[in-house]
């Protein structure tokens, strides 16, 4: 039996979270959307994207933009306009001129061949020294491959669930909200992250103390 007080400080701090999004509706220095070509790719093939960062107000110095991957995907080809320096051991693009125009990227990304069938997210944010923030990348996130294997993956709640009870447990939600935070792949689910849609799905599990489904 669950204890009602653990369900409170989550539920809690959830509506706390909201309220303090809900709290920065002003206009931000910047806003950054993405757009994916395809959102539905094979495993080990190949999709392009474009990122668009438009200031909204002032001049920008020392911007990056930074995007998470899931494992064992790649880029494989980039462009920017203006030019920026590229990382790619984070994927990284840097900035050293002053910004005062909308910035494009334009990429390749190739998915790791033995990528497991299902739903993957890509997160990114922009990140700059003057004015200093740190602001993420809306716009298209999600990407759906088919033709991967199944291998040892499962589903986000399936990998959760470490002590195999077919139940989210009170410590395997706590951890998925931690990973749904950071943004982390599980591990275990193909490298999948967990987005806001996936958490609400995850808690109404637990909540409801409801067995996993495959």
């Amino acid at each position: 039996m669950r204890q009602c007080g653990m369900r409170a400080v989550v539920l809690g701090w959830l509506l706390i979270s909201g309220l303090a999004l809900g709290s920065h509706s002003q206009q931000q220095p910047v806003t950054a959307t993405r757009s994916i070509a395809s959102a539905n790719v094979q495993a080990g093939g190949s999709f392009q994207v474009e990122v668009t960062i438009q200031p909204n107000s002032g001049v920008i110095s020392g911007m990056a933009f930074q995007e998470s991957l899931p494992a064992g995907w790649n880029v494989s080809e980039q462009t920017s306009t203006p030019a920026a320096t590229f990382n790619s051991r984070d994927n990284t693009w840097l900035w050293l001129a002053r910004i005062e125009d909308q910035v494009a990227v334009q990429y390749t990304v190739k998915v790791a061949s033995n990528a497991a069938s299902g739903a993957f997210d890509i997160r990114g944010v922009v990140i700059s020294a003057n004015p200093s923030f740190q602001l993420p990348v809306g716009g298209d996130s999600r990407v759906t491959v088919t033709g991967g294997g199944s291998g040892e993956d499962h589903s986000i709640a399936q990998a959760l669930d470490v002590n195999q009870n077919n139940f989210l447990d009170d410590p395997e939600i706590l951890a998925a909200i931690q990973a749904w935070i950071a943004g982390k792949p599980i591990e275990g689910a193909g490298g999948q992250t967990i987005d806001d849609r996936e958490i609400l799905r995850l808690i109404d599990l637990w909540v409801r103390g409801a067995p996993i489904e495959p």
